[in-house]
């Protein structure tokens, strides 16, 4: 078994970050509250789930994992462990998109001499980011390639489902996105940033990334205000209440896109008056953000009065 290329095959789909010498650790996938921890050894190949203490082969764990298409697992555990898949040998569950983070991709703490490290890592320190989140995460670099000098954000949703990434040493553009054909088709609108949390009781709904992430665990970003109605849609569907979460320059931007879901669920947005700082990472994280209830009148009188 090639350790190096299972090591990035669940770098890329899991989040998969250090517990002890040889132990990985990463949410379990078949828990729908995600509560659950798993953890990989390398090593030794094996997976083992901290609740049950159930162990199983790295192999056997990959095969009922991506077994939502058994074409699809024969070759991806072929290309990845170089032994025989025998397709009687599969549960079902769902079809994985194949997808990979970018050639060069390093996670932090893999060691400060890659290039890119250190000027990455003080970009996100700069920003006042909680380094633990970052790296629970799994947000990395490049050190070569189409996103060198960027750091790279996954979108895990429990399994990686995009990425892009943040230029850092200056020029444009500020954010590059991946192919299309890179990700499955997938693009940008069809998803959100941390879109996990939308299983919870309330989120906090950014236009970027790096604002999500200074909200903590209940962050999700749309990646602009412009939502699509696939975005809209997943909104409406979920358990969550929102909590708008605006740069100061697009507050009524955000207050219109509101409308769309108004009538569907409990909506509360920032006050931003008498407020220093254009976003939430300015202003030092969500804690000293007041937030105050909306509705229809109050978004018509608010859009009237702009």
């Amino acid at each position: 078994m090639n350790q190096g290329k299972i090591f990035n095959l669940f770098r890329s789909r899991f989040k998969i970050r250090k517990s002890t010498k040889n132990w990985w650790r990463f949410k379990n996938p078949f828990d729908s509250s995600r509560q659950n921890n798993m953890a990989v050894n390398f090593e030794y190949g094996i997976v083992k789930d901290f609740k049950t203490n159930y162990k199983s082969s790295i192999i056997q764990f990959l095969k009922i994992y991506l077994s939502g298409n058994t074409q699809f697992v024969k070759e991806q555990i072929e290309k990845y462990t170089e032994v025989e898949f025998h397709l009687e040998d599969h549960k079902f569950l769902e079809v994985v998109i194949d997808i990979s983070l970018p050639e060069a991709f390093h996670l932090f703490g893999e060691g400060s001499q890659v290039p890119f490290h250190d000027r990455s890592y003080n970009y996100l320190e700069a920003r006042n980011l909680d380094m633990d989140l970052i790296n629970e995460r799994s947000i990395g670099f490049c050190s070569e390639g189409p996103f060198l000098g960027h750091v790279v954000i996954p979108f895990m949703n429990p399994t990686l489902t995009y990425y892009i990434g943040r230029n850092i040493i200056g020029g444009d553009p500020k954010y590059l996105n991946p192919k299309t054909e890179d990700v499955g088709g997938v693009g940008k609108s069809q998803l959100f940033y941390n879109e996990e949390a939308l299983d919870t009781d309330f989120v906090f709904l950014c236009e970027g990334v790096f604002d999500a992430l200074s909200c903590g665990e209940r962050g999700i970003a749309a990646l602009g205000w412009s939502l699509s109605e696939i975005q809209v849609s997943k909104i409406i569907n979920s358990r969550a209440d929102i909590y708008i979460v605006p740069d100061k320059g697009f507050y009524y931007k955000a207050l219109a896109t509101s409308m769309r879901f108004i009538q569907h669920k409990n909506i509360y947005i920032a006050n931003l008056d008498n407020i220093e700082g254009k976003d939430v990472n300015d202003l030092g994280g969500i804690k000293n953000l007041k937030f105050e209830k909306i509705n229809y009148d109050f978004i018509l009188k608010n859009l009237k009065d702009f």
